[in-house]
C-alpha cells in the first residue's frame, strides 16, 4: 500500500501548506465512485474513491469496496505491460478507504 503522504509528495505540499491553496474539483457524475482532481501550483492528480453502494439508489444497493483493489491491481499490471504512456501512474492506494490516486494523462 502506498501512503497518503505520497499524495502530498506528488503535489509538493506538506502539513504546513495552507489548504486554501488546494483546488479540489469533483469530476464525473458516476454512481459507483467519487472522482476528484486535486491541484496546486500547476500540479494535478486524480483521486478516485469507491463508494460502498450505488449512489443513485443508496445504501439499500450495497457494493463491495474490494473492487478498488482489483482496479488498482489491474492498473499496475497494465502499466507493466504497456507502459505509463498508456496507463495512469498509480502512486496511492488505500484499501481501507478504497482510494486510488494517479497522475492525469
Amino acid at each position: 500500500m502506498l501512503s497518503r503522504s505520497s499524495l502530498c509528495a506528488q503535489l509538493h505540499i506538506d502539513a504546513q501548506t495552507d489548504p486554501a491553496l488546494l483546488e479540489v474539483v469533483e469530476v464525473g457524475d458516476g454512481n459507483l465512485n467519487l472522482v476528484y482532481i486535486v491541484s496546486v501550483a500547476g500540479r494535478a492528480v486524480v483521486v478516485k474513491q469507491a463508494l460502498p453502494y450505488v449512489r443513485c439508489v443508496g445504501e439499500k444497493w450495497p457494493l463491495t469496496l474490494q473492487r478498488a483493489y482489483f482496479e488498482h491491481a489491474a492498473l499496475v499490471e497494465h502499466a507493466k505491460l504497456v507502459g505509463l504512456d498508456r496507463v495512469p501512474e498509480v502512486f496511492l492506494f488505500d484499501p481501507q478507504l478504497a482510494l486510488i490516486g494517479g497522475f492525469m494523462t
